[in-house]
């Protein structure tokens, strides 16, 4: 049910529900965020979690 992951966290398997988290950035990449999520018409949590998503995939890859 619980299974080790990279870093030493313990996840719950059974629990695939988005989970909500809040960050604090600096005021450019603040405004960096802002404007390309306007440029590609998504909400500004939307674009970053897919640039989180994106960077975490990508690192799990190299790390294979």
């Amino acid at each position: 049910m619980y299974e080790t992951r990279h870093g030493g966290t313990n996840d719950f398997i059974g629990n695939r529900t988005p989970q909500r988290v809040t960050i604090t950035l600096n005021y450019a990449a603040y405004k960096g965020l802002e404007k390309r999520s306007a440029m590609e018409g998504r909400s500004m949590s939307n674009l970053a979690a897919f640039i989180l998503e994106k960077a975490l995939t990508t690192d799990l890859r190299a790390d294979n």
